[in-house]
């Protein structure tokens, strides 16, 4: 039958007292007679072996703890390395459609570790891998253009970056012209509606209820004009005119 570490260290100490308890009785007899018998030789050489074995087992405890924080640190150093790569996929994809380069392009790390909060500790392998975003700084940069927002309106996505309102309108409106950028999102997390219609100016803010309106409808169930130089969304099909099987 396989012991499991922690009951194999318990019965090691165990076997230690009781042989720690008998080499007592054997002194004191020893003391006794003026002699060291045989059997307290092989009492000690027995006690000295089974301490050995118990710092072996508690060594061993000790690596796979350090093993297993290892493995831990690992998983989550991952995630924060794919969470990065999602800040810079989407931050590379709104610079390329918006044609606007930041000013620190010429050293990409800047504008990474300008625009990353540090992250907070985390007590347990859950609680890294579901860090709440961090607090509002306003020192922090736009994640976009990469000016400073304090002074300037500004909306804070759910993964914690910041956004002034003109680099919010310019995705709103790339959202509002392309349906694969629908809805605006950031590290793949999409910017919650209200929050981004609140900042957005009144001409952005009805084109993007626009294609609110248009995207939010299934692509089978559109219906548009017929005339190719209009080809405006007019709404849902009201009628099923799919043919039948």
């Amino acid at each position: 039958m396989d012991i499991d570490e922690s009951s194999r260290e318990l019965i090691l100490r165990l076997q230690i007292e009781d042989a720690e308890d008998r080499e007592r009785q054997i002194q004191r007899k020893g003391s006794l007679w003026g002699s060291c018998t045989d059997e307290q030789h092989a009492l000690n050489a027995h006690t000295s072996e089974l301490r050995k074995t118990l710092s072996l087992v508690i060594d061993a405890r000790i690596a796979q703890r350090m093993r297993d924080a290892i493995q831990v640190d690992a998983e989550i150093l991952q995630r924060f390395e794919e969470r990065e790569a999602m800040e810079r996929s989407d931050r590379d994809l709104a610079l390329r459609a918006s044609g606007r380069v930041p000013r620190a392009a010429d050293n990409p790390e800047i504008p990474r570790r300008a625009a990353r909060a540090p992250p907070p500790v985390a007590t347990s392998k859950e609680d890294a891998l579901t860090k709440a975003p961090p607090k509002r700084n306003e020192s922090t940069p736009c994640i976009i253009c990469m000016e400073r927002i304090a002074g300037k309106p500004n909306l804070q996505a759910p993964c914690g970056h910041l956004y002034d309102e003109k680099c919010l309108a310019e995705l709103a409106e790339m959202a509002s012209s392309d349906e694969a950028l629908y809805p605006p999102r950031c590290c793949r997390v999409p910017i919650p509606m209200e929050d981004l219609l609140a900042h957005l100016p009144r001409k952005t803010r009805v084109n993007f209820e626009k294609a609110m309106g248009e995207f939010s409808v299934s692509p089978k169930d559109r219906v548009y004009c017929s005339r190719r130089v209009c080809s405006r969304f007019l709404g849902k099909a009201s009628v099923d005119v799919r043919p039948q099987p």
